[in-house]
Protein backbone atom coordinates (compact mmCIF):
# COMPACT_ATOMS: atom_id res chain seq x y z
CA UNK A 1 0.00 0.00 0.00
CA UNK A 2 2.71 2.45 0.38
CA UNK A 3 5.03 1.08 -2.67
CA UNK A 4 2.13 0.15 -4.94
CA UNK A 5 4.30 -3.33 -4.64
CA UNK A 6 2.04 -6.83 -4.25
CA UNK A 7 3.58 -9.46 -3.06
CA UNK A 8 2.09 -13.09 -2.31
CA UNK A 9 1.37 -13.47 1.08
CA UNK A 10 0.15 -16.97 2.66
CA UNK A 11 -0.10 -18.35 6.32
CA UNK A 12 2.10 -21.16 4.95
CA UNK A 13 5.96 -20.95 5.74
CA UNK A 14 8.31 -19.32 4.62
CA UNK A 15 5.98 -18.14 1.99
CA UNK A 16 7.54 -14.25 2.46
CA UNK A 17 11.14 -14.85 3.92
CA UNK A 18 12.90 -12.79 1.70
CA UNK A 19 14.17 -8.95 2.09
CA UNK A 20 12.75 -6.64 -0.11
CA UNK A 21 13.74 -2.62 -0.52
CA UNK A 22 11.39 -0.52 -2.53
CA UNK A 23 11.04 3.38 -2.85
CA UNK A 24 8.52 5.34 -1.35
CA UNK A 25 8.83 8.45 -3.58
CA UNK A 26 7.74 12.07 -1.37
CA UNK A 27 7.19 14.51 -3.23
CA UNK A 28 7.02 13.61 -6.70
CA UNK A 29 11.44 13.51 -6.94
CA UNK A 30 13.91 10.40 -7.04
CA UNK A 31 15.68 13.06 -4.91
CA UNK A 32 13.25 12.93 -2.06
CA UNK A 33 12.59 8.81 -2.29
CA UNK A 34 12.57 7.04 1.14
CA UNK A 35 13.68 3.13 0.86
CA UNK A 36 11.08 0.94 2.86
CA UNK A 37 12.66 -2.67 3.66
CA UNK A 38 10.19 -5.62 4.48
CA UNK A 39 12.37 -8.05 6.57
CA UNK A 40 10.79 -11.68 7.24
CA UNK A 41 7.67 -12.06 9.50
CA UNK A 42 7.26 -13.60 12.79
CA UNK A 43 7.83 -17.33 12.67
CA UNK A 44 7.93 -19.38 15.81
CA UNK A 45 9.59 -22.62 16.73
CA UNK A 46 12.75 -22.14 14.51
CA UNK A 47 15.63 -23.89 14.64
CA UNK A 48 18.99 -21.44 16.36
CA UNK A 49 20.56 -21.13 13.00
CA UNK A 50 17.95 -19.71 11.17
CA UNK A 51 16.51 -17.27 14.13
CA UNK A 52 20.34 -16.05 13.72
CA UNK A 53 20.12 -15.53 9.73
CA UNK A 54 16.95 -13.37 10.61
CA UNK A 55 18.74 -11.43 13.32
CA UNK A 56 21.51 -10.43 10.59
CA UNK A 57 19.11 -9.01 8.69
CA UNK A 58 17.26 -7.19 11.26
CA UNK A 59 20.52 -5.70 12.20
CA UNK A 60 20.79 -3.76 8.89
CA UNK A 61 17.51 -2.15 9.40
CA UNK A 62 19.21 -0.74 12.72
CA UNK A 63 20.46 2.67 11.25
CA UNK A 64 16.72 3.46 10.04
CA UNK A 65 15.00 6.59 10.74
CA UNK A 66 12.00 4.41 11.89
CA UNK A 67 11.46 0.75 12.37
CA UNK A 68 7.65 -0.26 11.81
CA UNK A 69 6.70 -3.41 13.84
CA UNK A 70 3.54 -4.62 12.14
CA UNK A 71 1.28 -6.36 14.13
CA UNK A 72 -1.77 -8.19 13.25
CA UNK A 73 -4.74 -6.98 15.08
CA UNK A 74 -7.36 -9.44 13.92
CA UNK A 75 -5.46 -12.30 15.94
CA UNK A 76 -6.43 -13.43 19.35
CA UNK A 77 -4.40 -11.21 22.12
CA UNK A 78 -2.29 -14.00 23.27
CA UNK A 79 -0.63 -14.62 19.40
CA UNK A 80 -0.25 -10.71 19.30
CA UNK A 81 1.25 -10.58 22.84
CA UNK A 82 3.85 -13.51 22.18
CA UNK A 83 4.78 -11.79 19.03
CA UNK A 84 5.34 -8.19 20.30
CA UNK A 85 7.50 -9.52 23.47
CA UNK A 86 9.09 -12.01 21.17
CA UNK A 87 9.97 -8.77 18.61
CA UNK A 88 10.59 -5.92 20.83
CA UNK A 89 13.28 -8.60 22.88
CA UNK A 90 14.94 -9.11 19.57
CA UNK A 91 15.28 -5.58 18.79
CA UNK A 92 16.42 -4.72 22.72
CA UNK A 93 19.04 -7.86 22.06
CA UNK A 94 20.03 -6.08 18.56
CA UNK A 95 20.35 -3.13 20.65
CA UNK A 96 17.89 -1.25 18.59
CA UNK A 97 17.00 2.21 19.73
CA UNK A 98 13.58 1.68 20.94
CA UNK A 99 12.51 5.69 20.54
CA UNK A 100 12.55 4.62 16.85
CA UNK A 101 10.18 2.02 16.75
CA UNK A 102 6.69 2.70 16.27
CA UNK A 103 4.15 -0.39 16.97
CA UNK A 104 1.92 -0.53 13.93
CA UNK A 105 -1.21 -2.80 13.98
CA UNK A 106 -2.62 -4.17 10.95
CA UNK A 107 -5.96 -5.83 9.36
CA UNK A 108 -7.79 -3.32 11.60
CA UNK A 109 -10.71 -3.40 9.27
CA UNK A 110 -11.49 -7.29 10.81
CA UNK A 111 -11.66 -5.92 14.30
CA UNK A 112 -14.96 -4.96 15.97
CA UNK A 113 -14.64 -1.90 17.62
CA UNK A 114 -11.77 -1.44 15.66
CA UNK A 115 -10.33 1.98 17.32
CA UNK A 116 -11.66 0.59 21.29
CA UNK A 117 -9.81 -2.91 20.53
CA UNK A 118 -6.83 -1.16 18.80
CA UNK A 119 -6.53 1.09 21.99
CA UNK A 120 -6.99 -1.58 24.70
CA UNK A 121 -4.52 -4.01 22.25
CA UNK A 122 -1.60 -1.30 22.83
CA UNK A 123 -2.69 -0.67 26.30
CA UNK A 124 -2.76 -4.55 26.79
CA UNK A 125 0.70 -4.86 25.67
CA UNK A 126 2.09 -1.47 27.57
CA UNK A 127 2.35 0.21 24.32
CA UNK A 128 2.47 4.40 24.36
CA UNK A 129 2.31 4.79 20.30
CA UNK A 130 0.79 2.99 18.40
CA UNK A 131 -1.18 3.18 15.08
CA UNK A 132 -4.08 1.10 13.51
CA UNK A 133 -4.01 0.52 9.85
CA UNK A 134 -5.79 -1.18 6.90
CA UNK A 135 -4.31 -2.36 3.36
CA UNK A 136 -7.67 -3.59 2.27
CA UNK A 137 -9.70 -0.19 3.42
CA UNK A 138 -7.14 2.25 3.43
CA UNK A 139 -7.62 3.07 7.04
CA UNK A 140 -4.63 4.92 8.49
CA UNK A 141 -2.50 4.65 5.40
CA UNK A 142 -1.96 8.58 4.96
CA UNK A 143 -1.22 8.71 8.32
CA UNK A 144 1.15 5.89 8.24
CA UNK A 145 3.04 8.30 5.16
CA UNK A 146 3.15 11.14 7.12
CA UNK A 147 4.61 9.84 10.01
CA UNK A 148 7.13 8.20 7.57
CA UNK A 149 8.49 11.39 5.67
CA UNK A 150 8.38 13.46 9.32
CA UNK A 151 10.84 10.88 10.29
CA UNK A 152 12.72 10.48 7.81
CA UNK A 153 13.26 13.92 6.89
CA UNK A 154 14.08 14.79 10.37
CA UNK A 155 17.41 11.90 9.99
CA UNK A 156 18.15 14.24 7.12
CA UNK A 157 18.66 17.10 9.33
Amino acid sequence: MLTEEHRETSSSLFTTLSTTTQAFRVGGTVSNDILLTDTVGFISRLPTYMIDAFKSTLEESLTAALVLLLIDASEDMRSIRIKYITCMNILKELKANGSKVLVVFTKCDKVMGSEEAISQIADDLGVQDAMAISAKTGYGIHKLKSIIVQLSSRKKD
